[in-house]
């Protein structure tokens, strides 16, 4: 009888543990997962840990390091949810892929003047292009065209970023092309200023050492990184002109939990996560609550003293994209560093 309790017992035992291990599993097979595909080293880890928290999911992200990775990437449609620039967002909503922003989602939303981009993508932060020097080296650039003259002694002195947008840019600047409109004729002149350039000073988008380069093109986010370990290293709008360049967020139409992708865009484009975000990048975040905030804080408020005393009158916030024209800079750029 003794023999028959115990066999019950271990039987109870055992039972209970496999369906124990089974709820386990089953909890685990459940669980969501939202798939995000955004820019390199974008999303802070502290973002992620308080996401997954919160929301009892996985968060799956998938780096790019350029454009053309982000492309190939895209293509594979398995994202939920999707970090790019202004043209992509563009090309995504006009081509049907993107979900609508909630109405709150909307409102929050900076005001763009493009209906598509207020009611599909949620802006998360800005960065501006332009040139960082060392200040012992040389001089400070007076305008984009200065930039675009240096002398062949600059040669190999001379970076650039690898982003066919951001070298195409400063070269119609350079041009004296529109900043927020230009035309096909005023792209092939800034192709011919470039292949110029390229000639005569060979720069390079691959990093060099820091006593090696004078000149750099670049965005005002990477050159207040480079100015923490190279404190000569100064940054200025030539001639008070730049380009900014916007990160948005789009949810996809093919995403397998379009709340939790919700949940998500609520939860980046709060002030608090903004907040990390920015600390995190050491850029200018799109939430202006969030901006007023980090200016007063004294371990980031020499982030914006770095970036935005150097805003000229001239600086715009938004340039009209007509993707034939952007194809067109994309095509001619090619062109000119490959040959």
């Amino acid at each position: 009888m003794t023999v028959s309790i115990v066999k019950k017992a271990i039987k109870k035992v055992v039972t209970s543990s496999v369906v124990t291990l089974v709820l386990i599993n089953e909890a685990l097979a459940i669980q969501p997962t939202l798939n995000l595909l955004a820019p390199d080293n974008y999303i802070s880890p502290e973002l992620i840990e308080i996401f997954e928290e919160k929301s009892h999911s996985e968060l799956n992200i998938t780096y790019y390091p350029s454009a053309d990775v982000r492309d190939v990437l895209l293509k594979t449609g398995k994202f939920d949810l999707f970090i790019t620039d202004e043209k992509s967002a563009l090309d995504v909503i006009l081509s049907g892929k993107a979900l609508p922003l909630t109405l709150e989602q909307a409102k929050r939303n900076p005001q763009s003047k493009n209906n598509n981009l207020q009611n599909h993508a949620m802006e998360l932060s800005r960065d501006y292009l332009g040139v960082a020097y060392i200040k012992d080296k040389t001089l400070m650039p007076a305008s984009w065209k200065e930039v675009f003259s240096l002398p062949q002694r600059m040669s190999g002195h001379v970076l650039i970023p690898d982003n066919h947008d951001d070298v195409m840019d400063a070269a119609l600047i350079a041009t004296g092309a529109s900043v927020t409109r230009y035309t096909e004729t005023e792209i092939i002149e800034a192709g011919k200023t470039l292949r110029n350039f390229v000639l005569r000073l060979s720069p390079t988008s691959t990093p060099v050492p820091q006593q090696d380069y004078y000149y750099e093109i670049t965005t005002s986010t990477n050159a207040y990184n480079e100015s923490l370990t190279n404190p000569q290293l100064e940054f200025v709008f030539p001639g008070g002109e730049t380009r900014v360049r916007k990160h948005y967020i789009i949810s996809l139409r093919r995403a397998k939990n379009a709340k939790l992708s919700g949940d998500f865009i609520a939860m980046i484009s709060s002030k608090t996560m903004a907040m990390g975000q920015a600390q995190h990048h050491h850029f200018p975040v799109s939430n202006t609550e969030a901006s007023e905030s980090l200016m007063l804080m004294p371990d980031t408020a020499t982030l914006f003293d770095f970036v935005y005393p150097k805003m000229g009158v001239e600086s715009q916030n938004s340039r009209h994209v007509e993707t034939r024209l952007e194809w067109k800079k994309h095509y001619i750029y090619k062109r000119v560093m490959n040959q």
